[in-house]
């Protein structure tokens, strides 16, 4: 693909950090890490009038944060007149009221890679960013779904299936359970379509259209419109799209063009979520090109190829950042000539685990915050353990997440307040060298709250040692991770000692030793970009797309046409590519697999389809390989 830009970027966007390279056109390699808030962290150390001594590690030569502001404790805002970076002063519209001491979170309001990337190339609020092509990786969507800060959505459902969601499969995570929690709810508004079409693609009952006041939708709120059996004939979802377009004041999410597979439940789940989530990614989308509008931006899928950003729908982001780590292990584990490799990505919310035996596992489903989405994406698990995880203890036992103390106030080490960490307990059991880290660390704050937790835990009648409860708080989470590593390894038939252990985020290299041994893997591997390898995998990502289709047919009635199938499928995403700028000679398609199952299951078992005669044998042995019989 032809792209003359002068800078390519690629950036991850965490829970608590963002993740920035940068290559020029001379091919050198550029870093920035900043804050997922979009907040450069300070310390005052000395006031005059409206000029404020700080303390900070911000790594600028120049002044670039001329109109940057910040607020003190009582909420009084200042703006930044100029900043000095030869003695760390900052020169404000007025004179400072706070103290020595406090702490300053500086900011423009701009989303996290937009600061990073103006650190990272040195261009300041009034000036223009140069001709990039950016690829971004976001956990945007994942944060919305977990604290439930999403749309109103308004649902269209057939006639009959308005508490479909309400019912959902009837599985449940502990079967014993009395007292059953009800399921999370993303529906503000349900309304019944008095319309059906039979699994054939018939129309049995034509489209009814509801009634005025069912149509009108309020400002910003956002509709979810999923039929029965509209992947097999879509014409009364196009309907009612049509006759909505004049009434919709918000965004629309339809379930034949993001997940034209069967399974009403499943696309059902898939299109809510994705309506949930789409005035957030649309909104953060455009605050990043409105800002960098000179950019070509694509943005990094669960599948782990990069899409458009024409073409990325919420539903594709869920696991955005993760999958930029599994792609950057991949490359990693490529160049040492390593084929079968678990990743441990720590970062600062949660550590995200997958397995790699040649190519990353995929996977057809992707959980979050008990919301389901059906989507192809990699298979990836993700555990509350990471560097912010918060320590805390319950009157019985020690506790590890799953809340985070996020970018801010961060943990208890970063001086803003926060609460007692993974991160702290590594730094008061001297496995963080200080001045090594980007942003300031505070020890006495660290050991202050973690005294607390020790009092509270000697209260309690227990007698410990500050030291063993700092290391009992790094052996709950470094369980928990290996918890996750046997669930992707050994529930799917694989053996863990057969692989390498490749540790990367900001805090993986400090309990890889830990958690290999836990699983007798004697293999460990920690590249030098362990720190930014998610955003390393993002660069390293293909342009990309998946195109699914349901067969309901026995083996005997499939196989015949399955070549034919392929070509035309082949044939249309051609078509797609071309359209969006690539050539003929730049295509390559991947390997099609067939999800397949015996006659009366309901599981389907996933087959990577070489040479179809061989398909048979080709699924035996699968399901051999993973049900030992």
């Amino acid at each position: 693909m032809n792209d003359k830009a002068t800078w390519k970027i690629w950036v991850d966007t965490g829970g608590t950090f963002t993740d920035c390279i940068g290559v020029d056109s001379s091919g050198k390699y550029w870093y920035k890490k900043v804050l997922s808030s979009g907040k450069l962290p300070a310390t005052v150390e000395r006031i005059e009038g409206n000029t404020l001594f700080i303390h900070e590690r911000w790594q600028l030569e120049k002044d670039l944060i001329k109109g940057y502001y910040f607020e003190d404790i009582g909420k009084q805002r200042y703006t930044i007149l100029a900043y000095d970076h030869a003695n760390s002063s900052l020169k404000l519209d007025r004179a400072f009221v706070g103290k020595q001491g406090e702490g300053i979170q500086v900011t423009a309001g701009e989303e996290a890679p937009v600061l990073a990337i103006r650190m990272m190339l040195g261009i300041s609020l009034n000036a223009d960013f140069p001709r990039t092509q950016l690829r971004l990786g976001t956990t945007r969507g994942t944060n919305a779904l977990l604290e439930q800060k999403g749309a109103k959505v308004k649902l269209f459902v057939t006639a009959g299936f308005e508490d479909l969601l309400s019912i959902g499969s009837q599985q449940r995570p502990d079967i014993f359970q009395l007292d059953i929690p009800a399921r999370p709810s993303y529906v503000a508004e349900t309304v019944g379509v008095d319309e059906r079409i039979d699994a054939k693609g018939h129309p049995r009952r034509h489209l009814k259209m509801p009634e005025p006041q069912d149509l009108s939708c309020a400002s910003g709120q956002s509709v979810a419109i999923c039929l029965l059996n509209a992947y097999v004939n879509p014409q009364h979802e196009q309907q009612l799209v049509a006759t909505l377009s004049g009434n919709l004041n918000g965004f629309v999410s339809v379930s034949h063009e993001l997940s034209n597979t069967i399974g009403y439940l499943n696309r059902l789940e898939t299109t809510v979520i994705n309506a949930y989530l789409k005035p957030i990614i649309n909104d953060y989308q455009s605050s990043i090109t409105e800002k960098i509008s000179s950019a070509r931006i694509y943005w990094m899928a669960s599948s782990g190829g990069l899409l458009a950003s024409g073409k990325f729908q919420p539903k594709d982001s869920l696991l955005s950042g993760p999958a930029g780590g599994v792609k950057g292990a991949h490359t990693i584990a490529g160049a040492c000539g390593i084929d079968k490799v678990i990743t441990l990505d720590m970062g600062g919310t949660s550590t995200d685990v997958a397995l790699i035996d040649k190519e990353p596992a995929q996977d057809y489903i992707t959980i979050v915050g008990g919301a389901k989405i059906y989507a192809p994406c990699m298979a990836i698990e993700t555990v509350a353990a990471g560097g912010g995880s918060v320590c805390h203890f319950d009157g019985k036992q020690l506790l590890v997440g799953p809340e985070s103390a996020g970018a801010f106030p961060g943990p208890a080490c970063y001086g803003a307040g926060g609460p007692l960490t993974i991160t702290d307990a590594n730094l008061l059991l001297g496995r963080i060298t200080v001045s090594e880290f980007n942003i300031p660390l505070f020890e006495d704050h660290a050991r202050k709250a973690a005294d607390a937790l020790l009092q509270e835990m000697k209260a309690a009648g227990n007698d410990i040692t500050l030291e063993a409860l700092l290391q009992g708080l790094i052996d709950i989470a470094n369980e928990k991770m290996a918890e996750a590593i046997r669930k992707i390894s050994i529930s799917r038939g694989y053996d863990a000692r057969d692989f390498a252990l490749l540790a990367f985020g900001g805090a993986g290299g400090q309990h890889a030793c830990a958690i290999a041994e836990k699983l007798n893997i004697n293999k460990i591997l920690s590249p030098a970009q362990a720190g930014v390898l998610s955003a390393l995998g993002i660069g390293h990502a293909n342009h990309e797309l998946q195109h699914t289709e349901s067969v309901l047919k026995t083996s005997q009635e499939f196989l015949p046409e399955f070549d034919a199938m392929v070509r035309a499928i082949k044939g249309k995403l051609e078509q797609r590519m071309v359209a969006s700028g690539f050539s003929l000679e730049e295509i390559r398609f991947a390997t099609p697999v067939l999800h397949a199952c015996f006659v009366g299951q309901d599981s389907t078992l996933p087959v990577a389809i070489d040479d179809i005669t061989n398909f048979a044998d080709d699924f035996e042995r699968a399901y051999r390989h993973l049900s030992g019989h």
